[in-house]
């Protein structure tokens, strides 16, 4: 996952872009977006995805706002490509309240 690491903060109110690359596949495979506590509770982010000129990869961009709700959720990528195992990345969001001044 690109564009947000393990233990980086992110402020209330500001744009979080993430992206994953997933390689291979003929047709390439899928990547979707999560956001929750874990598998069996969260909520499916809408993405934008490339595929590259070679076509030999898939890129899918998420970006939303982050709110105070969103810290200590899981932000999941998860790429498929038919038979084989499905790829999972995983980063924990550490949000921080909006300062007002």
């Amino acid at each position: 996952m690109e564009g947000i690491s393990a233990n980086q903060t992110i402020r209330a109110g500001n744009k979080v872009i993430a992206e994953c690359i997933l390689i291979g596949g003929n047709p390439l495979g899928k990547i979707l977006w999560y956001k929750g506590k874990s598998s069996s509770a969260y909520e499916l982010l809408a993405s934008n995805s490339f595929i590259d000129v070679s076509g030999t990869y898939l890129i899918s961009r998420v970006e939303f706002i982050a709110n105070e709700s969103d810290h200590n959720l899981l932000l999941t990528c998860k790429g498929q490509v038919d038979q084989f195992p499905e790829k999972i990345v995983s980063n924990l969001l550490n949000v921080t309240c909006k300062f007002i001044s």
